[in-house]
């Protein structure tokens, strides 16, 4: 199951998206799409927090609105 949640709150646009896989694996964050999703975090000014087990992976985004 894949979840999508946005969340505006006090200036803040929170993007979160979980699933319930097998979690990422070890050297994951060195891949190509969490490159390009942490540059482009960073572009527009945002953090990122991934937390990854077996039990799933859940990636929160967050900038200002």
């Amino acid at each position: 199951m894949i979840q999508v949640e946005a969340a505006r709150t006090n200036g803040m646009l929170r993007l979160r998206v979980s699933d319930n896989g097998v979690g990422m694996a070890k050297g994951a964050d060195g891949s190509l799409g969490y490159r390009l999703v942490r540059a482009l975090t960073s572009q527009v000014g945002g953090t990122i927090g991934v937390d990854s087990n077996d039990g799933g992976t859940t990636v929160t985004v967050t900038t200002a609105a």
